[in-house]
């Protein structure tokens, strides 16, 4: 997930979470202890196909270039994406507050002040699911796990720390390959490229980690550090390069052989934007996006310097709002960026050159958020602080689009979505996490409540639960945008 303010509010933790409801969809869901189950819901008549591809998603972005874009989703699309149902949700004591990795039938993301691996499957109809392992839950997952060649990375208050994807079982508790000092808490997602893991954090800087640096609880140091002038945003790599946004209004690039034996890097280039950068930045195509508190978003030329030179921007598009923590996202030519306004806009990536300025393809009035989109097999989707989750679908003659889906959670969503194998993942404030799939009882059913924690069983008294996130999903034209006219990047 980007890490904005999105990461402050992680690491402030100053909002004390007193709502602790477990959901369970009307369906014949019966808690343990023989607890009654509520009246059966009908199953929606369309089955979720198998997927003939995996389309994984395995770290903050989708990949190391932060692109958003699962190019191998093949399960929803816009012509059934109106048939998504919850499918299960999992519980946690505090706002589930980063966004899943996805692999080889496994999720994983920060539940109850720790770590925790679930199954893909782990539970249908809207049952809650139970994780396969955890972590102690002594440092809080603090943003997106990253998944690599059977290790997942996770950061939390002051340390990055790397666990085996297999580590344990039923339930048990898992205990870190290896660790390593961060300097405090993270500012960013963990970024997995070339057998190195690379993480930012609230003191400026950037660290570099050998993916094999120890194994059996053993703790690391650095292959290499970097320093900007503010908190950093989640690292984004390609083609040899890391490219990191931060607090001081800077884009730096750093070469990812920059230093070894935990020297300090100097970054090839820099470029300056209007405002505080809190947007992570994306790569695609040869072209740096990202976005600023300023309201725009800026494409740089990848290769625009080399030796510490400062770059000035390909085009730049102006949104009208602060750009917070929303990352641009890049798919089929196509740049898409959200504001605080509760704006998202679609930009030709060719839309404008030589400092130009670009108008948008089309518009969709989604609600404040502060998350980043996800965009799979022609579809957007968009989770918003206002309470609303979007897969938007373009307009035609650069206009303003509308919703295909709407589905319901309860609570803000404060974690970008996650699209994978046919399981769309959001998390919200309230301290669930939710997947939705096709087929299964509709989005709008009723939820029983019950207490969250480290076990769903518990039974506390039935309430009425309210949808409060609404996910309104678009179609995305797979040619591109809607309109040939200017296009931009993305950022996270």
């Amino acid at each position: 997930m980007t890490f904005r303010s999105e990461a402050v509010t992680r690491d402030g933790l100053q909002v004390q979470w007193f709502i602790r409801r477990s959901l369970a969809v009307v369906a014949n869901l019966v808690l343990a202890g023989g607890l009654v189950a509520a009246p059966a819901i009908a199953a929606s008549p369309t089955p979720a196909p198998t997927p003939l591809v995996h389309s994984e998603w395995t770290q903050f972005g989708h990949d190391p270039a932060r692109s958003g874009y699962n190019s191998t989703e093949a399960t929803i699309s816009a012509s059934n994406v109106d048939q998504l149902r919850l499918a299960w949700t999992a519980s946690s004591s505090g706002p589930v507050d980063n966004s899943p990795a996805a692999a080889d039938g496994v999720v994983y993301v920060g539940l109850n002040g720790g770590l925790s691996a679930l199954a893909v499957g782990c539970a249908t109809g809207g049952g809650t699911c139970n994780p396969l392992w955890t972590t102690s839950g002594g440092d809080p997952v603090y943003s997106s796990p990253a998944v690599a060649d059977g290790v997942v990375y996770a950061a939390g208050k002051g340390n990055l720390y790397a666990y085996a994807v297999g580590c344990a079982s039923g339930g048990g508790i898992c205990t870190p390959l290896w660790t390593a000092d961060i300097g405090g808490a993270p500012s960013s997602s963990p970024a997995v490229a070339g057998g190195v893991v690379y993480i930012g954090s609230y003191a400026g800087k950037v660290y570099a980690f050998d993916t094999h640096c120890s194994r059996g609880g053993g703790t690391c140091t650095p292959l290499w550090t970097a320093t900007t002038g503010g908190t950093t945003t989640s690292p984004a790599v390609a083609d040899g390069v890391v490219y990191v946004g931060s607090w001081d209004g800077g884009l730096y690039a750093f070469g990812v052989g920059c230093a070894s034996g935990g020297a300090s890097c100097t970054p090839l280039w820099t470029a300056t934007t209007g405002g505080v950068i809190a947007s992570s930045p994306v790569v695609w195509d040869g072209i740096v996006y990202v976005g600023s508190h300023d309201g725009k978003l800026y494409a740089f030329d990848a290769k625009c310097s080399r030796g510490g030179g400062t770059c000035k921007p390909r085009w730049t598009a102006d949104t009208g709002s602060e750009i917070d923590a929303s990352s641009p996202v890049v798919a089929n030519g196509v740049v898409y960026i959200g504001n605080l306004a509760g704006k998202l806009f679609a930009y030709a990536v060719d839309c404008a050159s030589d400092g130009g300025t670009c108008t948008p393809a089309w518009t969709a009035d989604t609600g404040m958020f502060e998350t980043s989109p996800a965009v799979a097999n022609g579809v957007i989707y968009v989770a918003a602080d206002s309470l609303k989750a979007y897969a938007v679908d373009c307009a035609s003659g650069g206009g303003t689009c509308a919703p295909l889906w709407t589905g319901t959670t309860k609570g803000s969503a404060v974690a970008s979505p996650v699209v994978a194998d046919g399981v769309v993942y959001i998390g919200s404030v309230a301290g669930k996490l939710y997947a939705f799939a096709l087929g299964g009882p509709p989005a709008t059913s009723t939820v029983n409540e019950v207490p969250l924690g480290s076990s769903p069983f518990p039974l506390v008294p039935v309430s009425l639960l309210t949808a409060a996130i609404l996910a309104s999903i678009y179609r995305v034209r797979a040619a591109g945008p809607c309109k040939p006219v200017q296009r931009r990047g993305r950022g996270s």
